[in-house]
């Protein structure tokens, strides 16, 4: 009898080391936006090689705008949901809302599913009610985002000192368009755009404009902006989308005007390799993946807080004519399966002292498995 139990003993412990993570991924916008597209496979690709089941959902068209977004309101409706399933998941990946993002910290306390948080930042007028990750809210295991500061002073940066190649000596006329006002993300890219500027000399911003994200909206804008300055040399936007529909104006009138955005949606990538926009920032859809990895150690003991704390943002990288054609060539949806995303983790590599999740030491990974073949 008293091997039988431990034979059982032995089977349970094999079993829970086997047993795969159970994550469901609550997507920020419909299933087919392009970004959501980006953040699934990317993150498929991870959890594949993690041996994690993971749900990704996202909401279904007639649930978003135009656009494919969602308010916060709706959001957290959609995702109330899969806190309080019969069959619960091990950890929920989610977004926070400003001023409402504490709701869905409130459904992991409710239903007891731990929650992390993926390319949403703690506002400064939510901190005091959320607090740190671990804090207030025990089961807010921690949080991976992007720093849109440095995101949005990359996109100013490039634009100015491409723009200063040809007029050294001039001084540089510039406008913004950036995302709806109460987003965080276009703050902090808004942010980032003052904080590039302040870096240069003879350098003016005439004004910010909100677009929404909608390309439409920033073409209109942008035929303003045309007539009211007629040496404007640069425009910055806080997406591809904007930047597009900014550049498709620029044509119209047969101005030369340097454009730039943040995404690196596969149409943003596309008016890049063309020469349509001057630079794309991104590489935030890596996040997604990126927290799998993270949230496999943590639930197999290797706690990511020792090394990079409780909430993690990463820089994003840009895409220019200078990088492009080697970027679309190592660097395709096509291509994340060859990446071994076990090498990232800890658990797995006891000799791994650090993380390394840059875009080079991915690319470098898919290049070794090509000249393997």
């Amino acid at each position: 009898m008293k091997n039988l139990i431990c034979i059982l003993l032995l089977a349970l412990f094999l079993y829970a080391e086997h047993k795969p993570l159970e994550i469901v991924y609550i997507g920020h916008t419909r299933v087919d936006h392009p970004f959501v597209k980006l953040v699934s496979t990317f993150s498929h690709a991870v959890a594949k090689d993690l041996n994690i089941n993971l749900n990704f959902v996202s909401p279904n068209m007639k649930k978003t705008s135009k656009e494919g977004n969602l308010n916060r309101y709706i959001y957290e409706n959609f995702a109330k949901h899969y806190f309080f399933l019969q069959h619960k998941p091990d950890v929920l990946i989610s977004i926070l809302f400003r001023r409402t993002g504490k709701e869905i910290l409130n459904f992991s306390k409710e239903g007891n599913v731990p929650v992390f948080i993926v390319n949403t930042n703690i506002s400064d007028e939510d901190r005091s009610d959320i607090g740190e990750p671990r804090g207030i809210y025990k089961h807010f295991l921690g949080l991976v985002a992007a720093s849109e500061k440095q995101a949005g002073e990359l996109v100013i940066s490039t634009l100015i000192e491409k723009a200063r190649k040809k007029k050294p000596n001039k001084n540089l006329v510039i406008v913004g368009i950036s995302g709806p006002r109460e987003t965080s993300e276009a703050i902090e890219r808004n942010m980032g755009l003052q904080s590039g500027l302040n870096k240069y000399k003879n350098v003016t911003l005439k004004q910010i404009t909100y677009a929404n994200w909608r390309k439409d909206i920033a073409y209109q804008q942008t035929l303003k902006f045309l007539d009211r300055y007629p040496d404007l040399d640069i425009i910055w936007t806080a997406s591809d989308g904007m930047a597009i529909g900014a550049k498709e104006a620029i044509v119209q009138k047969g101005r030369k005007v340097l454009v730039g955005g943040i995404d690196w949606s596969n149409a943003g990538i596309e008016a890049v390799e063309k020469g349509v926009i001057d630079v794309s920032v991104g590489g935030h859809y890596l996040n997604g993946g990126i927290a799998l990895v993270l949230l496999y150690d943590y639930f197999h003991g290797i706690d990511f807080k020792d090394e990079l704390g409780l909430e993690v943002n990463f820089n994003m990288f840009k895409l220019s004519n200078e990088n492009i054609k080697n970027f679309k060539k190592s660097f395709s949806p096509d291509q994340w399966d060859k990446i071994d995303f076990t090498k990232y983790s800890k658990a797995l590599n006891p000799k791994l002292k650090k993380y390394d999740f840059s875009l080079e030491r991915f690319i470098m990974d898919i290049e070794e498995k090509n000249r393997s073949h």
